[in-house]
């Protein structure tokens, strides 16, 4: 639930530049589209940064708002470290996302999106193969990372290329 709701937080600052994002790219100002680039950038470390202190600082009494029960506080606490670490990742999954959707690159977000769940899923099949539940608990934690630093790695590779709607970022130098 906590993770969820840090995504939520992160996927915010992703739709407030969408918009932004696709007027700059419908007038062909590419220097307004990456100064909105810049501006979700800044929001995105301090959404990453904020949301990764909470957790790492509240980590045993957050848990505890959710269960009393000994075996699943244990669990939390073994895959804490990855919900933890994981905020950052998010952030550069969801605002990359937010500037794809704004230059309305669908195409691209789509095979973006098989190329990171493809390994992704294959480290979260692993946990299958577990007889301990937090081992594998832990893999599907491992892919879920996995899956969001491959969209914010690719996400930023396509925007950086300036090729496609991105163009405009090129071409205002």
């Amino acid at each position: 639930q906590l993770w969820l709701a840090s995504s939520l937080l992160s996927d915010a600052v992703a739709i407030a530049g969408q918009s932004l994002i696709a007027s700059a790219l419908a007038r062909a100002d590419g220097k307004r589209a990456r100064a909105i680039i810049r501006i979700m950038c800044s929001w995105g470390i301090l959404a990453a940064a904020g949301t990764s202190s909470l957790l790492l600082l509240g980590g045993a009494p957050l848990r505890a708002l959710f269960t009393t029960n000994p075996a699943v506080l244990l669990s939390c606490a073994a895959a804490w470290p990855f919900v933890v670490a994981t905020q950052p990742l998010n952030v550069a999954a969801f605002v990359a996302d937010g500037m794809l959707f704004g230059a309305s690159d669908f195409l691209a977000c789509s095979i973006m999106a098989i190329a990171s769940a493809t390994p992704a899923v294959l480290v979260m099949q692993l946990a299958l193969s577990r007889r301990d539940h937090d081992a594998g608990l832990l893999l599907v934690w491992a892919g879920l990372a996995l899956f969001m630093f491959l969209r914010g790695l690719l996400g930023t590779i396509r925007v950086a290329s300036c090729r496609g709607p991105w163009v405009a970022l090129r071409l205002s130098h």
